[in-house]
C-alpha cells in the first residue's frame, strides 16, 4: 500500500491552471489592456499600452505625462468528461464542470515623454489571475482518492486561485526619426491557494486541506522599434524571466489520512515547492495605416516553453522539455468613422505547446481561435475611453488517459472543452 501511495502521490500535485485570454501563453497573460481585448494584437503599439507591448514605441508619442487605467471581467468555463471505470466503479461522475471568474483584472500605466526619451511604469496581473471552482473536484484527484480511500463520499470539491502580479519600470530612447530602443525590468510576485474537501460516509478520515503558496521572480525586457514612414510602425520585444519557486506556507487546514496528504510528493505539505517560471518569449508587430481612416495590424508572439524551468516530471525527465513551443498569430482592422471615434475587430490563432504527453486535468492547454471587437472615443480634454469584448473558442480535444502512477491501467479517455469570455474598459488622460 505504501508503494502505491508513493506512485500515486504525483497525481495530487494540484496547480489548477485555467487557460488564459492569450491561449498560447502557459502561465502568462498577454491581455494587458482594453485595447488588446478589442484588437488582440498590440505588438506595434505606440499608445500608452506600448509600455507593455512595445517599450521602444513609447518615444513616438507627443511630449507629456500620460496616465491609464483599465479593468477586465473574465469568465472561463471548462468541461472534462472522463470515461474511466475507476470513477464509475467508485460512484464518481464522468463529467466535471469548472468555472473561473475574475471581476477585477486591472492594469495601470504611466508614461513620461520628453524630446528623444521616455520613462514608463506598468502594473498588472501578468500571469493567471482567476479563482477556479470545481464542485465535484477533478477526475485526476478523484481517481487517486478512490484508489487510496475506497469509501463513498457525501460531498467533495476543489477550489483554487492563482495570480502573478507584475511591476515593470523602463525607458526608451529615440536614436533617429525612424529607430528607437527600449528596455525594462519587471518584478513578479505569485500568490496561489488550493482548497480540497472530501467527506466520506464510513470513515472518520475526511480530507480538509487549505494551503497558500507564494513565490518571486524577475524579468528583463528588451525592445526596438522601426518607423520607416509615418504610416508604418514595426515593433520587436523580447522577455526573459528568472526561475520562480512557488513555496507552500504552513497550511490553514491540513486534515486527512497522512498516507494521502502527508507525503511530500503530493505538493500539499508546508515548504513544498513548485517551479512555475514564465517562459521566455519574443514578439513582433506591424501597424500600417493603409488610408487615413483604415489601419491594419499584424502580430506574432513565440513562447520558448522548452527552455523554461519547470523542474522534473514524475518520470525524472525535464518537465518543460516534454512540451512544444507555443505561438499566437493575430490580425486586427481599425476604422475611424470620425476623428474622435475608432472601432476595431481582431482575430488570433493560438497554439499553446501543450501536447498529448503533457495535457491533463491541471494543464488543458487547448489550441484556440479568438475574436475581439470594440472601440475608442477621444474627448477634447485629453480623455480617451475604450470598450472591448472578446470570446476565446478552444478546440475540443480528447486524450487517452495515461497509466495511473505509471503502473495502474486506466482504460478511459478524457474529453476537454473550454470557452472564455471577456469585457474590458479603460480610461486614459494626458496630464500635461
Amino acid at each position: 500500500m505504501k508503494n502505491k501511495v508513493i506512485l500515486l502521490s504525483s497525481l495530487i500535485l494540484i496547480s489548477v491552471c485555467f487557460n488564459h485570454v492569450s491561449a498560447a501563453g502557459i502561465y502568462e497573460n498577454a491581455n494587458q489592456s482594453a485595447e488588446f481585448i478589442r484588437t488582440l494584437t498590440r505588438y506595434a503599439s505606440t499608445d500608452i499600452d506600448s509600455a507593455f507591448y512595445n517599450p521602444a514605441g513609447t518615444v513616438f508619442r507627443e511630449d507629456g505625462l500620460y496616465g491609464y487605467f483599465s479593468d477586465q471581467m473574465l469568465f472561463d468555463y471548462q468541461t472534462m468528461t472522463d470515461s474511466s471505470t475507476i470513477l464509475s466503479d467508485n460512484s464518481y461522475p464522468a463529467q466535471y464542470k469548472g468555472e473561473a471568474m475574475t471581476w477585477a483584472f486591472p492594469d495601470i500605466y504611466a508614461i513620461y515623454k520628453q524630446d528623444d526619451w521616455s520613462a514608463f511604469l506598468h502594473m498588472g496581473l501578468i500571469g493567471r489571475g482567476a479563482a477556479a471552482t470545481y464542485e465535484k473536484s477533478i477526475p485526476l484527484v478523484n481517481k487517486a482518492v478512490a484508489l487510496l480511500i475506497p469509501s463513498d463520499t457525501t460531498d467533495y470539491r476543489l477550489e483554487a486561485y492563482a495570480y502573478f502580479i507584475g511591476m515593470t519600470l523602463g525607458g526608451a530612447y529615440k536614436i533617429s526619426e525612424i529607430f528607437s530602443v527600449g528596455g525594462a525590468v519587471r518584478y513578479v510576485h505569485a500568490e496561489q491557494n488550493i482548497l480540497v474537501k472530501y467527506n466520506f460516509t464510513d470513515t472518520a478520515q475526511n480530507i480538509d486541506v487549505n494551503v497558500d503558496a507564494d513565490g518571486n521572480s524577475c524579468g528583463i525586457i528588451g525592445s526596438f522599434d522601426i518607423k520607416p514612414v509615418n504610416s508604418i510602425n514595426i515593433g520587436f520585444r523580447y522577455q526573459y524571466y528568472t526561475v520562480m519557486n512557488v513555496k507552500n506556507e504552513k497550511p490553514n487546514s491540513f486534515k486527512g489520512p497522512q498516507l494521502l496528504i502527508g507525503n511530500p510528493m503530493f505538493g500539499l505539505t508546508e515548504g513544498a515547492k513548485t517551479k512555475m517560471t514564465l517562459p521566455m518569449n519574443a514578439s513582433t508587430g506591424i501597424s500600417w495605416m493603409i488610408i487615413p481612416e483604415l489601419k491594419v495590424e499584424l502580430g506574432y508572439i513565440y513562447y520558448f516553453n522548452k527552455l523554461a524551468e519547470w523542474g522534473e516530471a514524475a518520470d525524472g525527465k525535464d518537465a518543460a522539455g516534454k512540451y512544444d513551443n507555443g505561438y499566437d498569430a493575430s490580425i486586427a482592422f481599425e476604422y475611424a468613422f470620425i476623428e474622435q471615434l475608432r472601432a476595431s475587430i481582431g482575430y488570433s490563432h493560438s497554439v499553446s505547446g501543450v501536447n498529448s504527453e503533457t495535457r491533463n486535468n491541471q494543464m488543458l492547454g487547448l489550441d484556440a481561435n479568438t475574436f475581439g471587437i470594440g472601440g475608442t472615443y477621444t474627448f477634447g480634454n485629453g480623455v480617451e475611453i475604450t470598450l472591448g469584448t472578446m470570446v476565446v473558442v478552444f478546440k475540443d480535444t480528447t486524450e487517452t488517459n495515461p497509466y495511473i502512477g505509471g503502473i495502474i491501467p486506466d482504460n478511459g479517455s478524457t474529453k476537454y472543452e473550454d470557452r472564455t469570455y471577456s469585457v474590458a474598459g479603460s480610461v486614459s488622460y494626458k496630464f500635461m
